[in-house]
């Protein structure tokens, strides 16, 4: 790939992520060419293998927040000629992470209409099954977007409580949820509080959460949960606008270029938030946690977090910390502390 493609992804990269060198250690220039190449760029940087998760927001909002960034149709509009902003999303991320995934068996949710609206979350598939694969997700996805009622409003916490749910009965395995969304979590009905709550006791578990802003916006209190969460064990959250790189592709632009530049912004943490969770023994189930370390506590979670974030964030990428997985007894045998355990099962419709 010449010079020329390579500094447009570049410049993708940093107006999506709004900073002047945004592109994490791991993503050389040989590493993004293409979304082969940043698959060997993630598995250096050392993500050994993880499990995709998907969650797709249905609110009443998605029908109008298509006027400026998708030619003023709905953003779930289906057609036969080009993907719509969610299916695009979807594309991509099954074609960098089925690579990671042993058995391509992915759970795939929805909410925001209106049975499901801000209090649970539902599955695309009948009484919970996954989808074998990103193909039967996005056959899937198209059906249930020309028979859904959209309603609202936008909560992410019941969709996070079913991924952590997932973590723990898989023996806390490595999960990446991806929820893709049009807009912020809204602020009335404790929606926002929730989400909040369920990312903080998601960070007792394996599980980095990536949320994908499709149309027009805004996003700007996003960050709040990208960045402003500091009860977390780790920070387990990321947010990346899609408009930049849907306006990309509507211009015409190398398709790899623009793929690879997205794939770069959505998974930039994930090879820090692999190794943060090794290092705080938490791919460990929980069986074994009990049994070699005798629990932890919140505090001493939180210090051993805080001080892997803040003080060696940079040499996870450079291969200087330890693979063991760290150690320490307390009395809390192996459970998450009062009030922030396993998140009770939401109802799902």
């Amino acid at each position: 790939m010449g010079n020329s493609a390579l500094q447009r992804q570049e410049s993708l990269v940093s107006q999506a992520m709004k900073k002047k060198h945004a592109l994490p250690e791991w993503a050389t220039s040989s590493e993004y060419a293409n979304l082969d190449s940043l698959q060997k760029g993630l598995r250096k940087a050392g993500l050994e293998s993880s499990n995709l998760i998907v969650a797709v927001d249905f609110t009443k909002s998605n029908m109008t927040q298509g006027s400026t960034t998708n030619g003023g149709t709905s953003l779930h509009a289906i057609s036969e000629t080009r993907l719509n902003p969610y299916e695009t999303v979807l594309d991509i991320m099954g074609k960098t992470m089925s690579p990671f995934d042993d058995d391509n068996l992915i759970p795939a949710f929805y909410f925001g209409d209106s049975k499901t609206r801000h209090n649970s979350t539902a599955s695309f598939l009948n009484e919970d099954q996954t989808c074998h694969g990103m193909d039967q997700v996005l056959r899937e996805y198209r059906h249930l977007a020309q028979r859904l009622d959209f309603s609202g409003p936008t909560s992410f916490g019941p969709v996070i409580d079913a991924a952590t749910e997932i973590v723990e009965n898989s023996g806390n395995g490595f999960h990446i949820l991806v929820i893709v969304a049009d807009g912020q979590v809204s602020t009335h009905l404790n929606c926002l509080k929730e989400t909040r709550a369920s990312l903080i006791r998601a960070s007792r578990f394996p599980l980095a959460v990536v949320i994908v802003g499709v149309g027009d916006g805004p996003f700007e209190e996003m960050d709040v949960l990208d960045d402003d969460l500091p009860d977390r064990l780790f920070d387990n959250c990321q947010f990346i606008e899609f408009s930049p790189f849907q306006a990309a592709l509507e211009r015409g632009e190398a398709k790899q270029v623009v793929e690879a530049a997205f794939a770069v912004c959505t998974l930039q943490e994930i090879p820090m938030q692999y190794r943060m969770a090794a290092d705080l023994g938490l791919l460990e189930a929980p069986s074994q946690r009990s049994q070699t370390d005798g629990g932890r506590s919140a505090a001493r979670h939180a210090a051993i977090a805080d001080n892997i974030h803040f003080d060696t964030m940079s040499s996870h990428f450079k291969g200087n910390r330890t693979k063991r997985p760290l150690h320490f007894a307390d009395d809390t045998n192996g459970q998450p502390p009062t009030g922030e355990g396993t998140p009770s099962k939401k109802p799902r419709a």
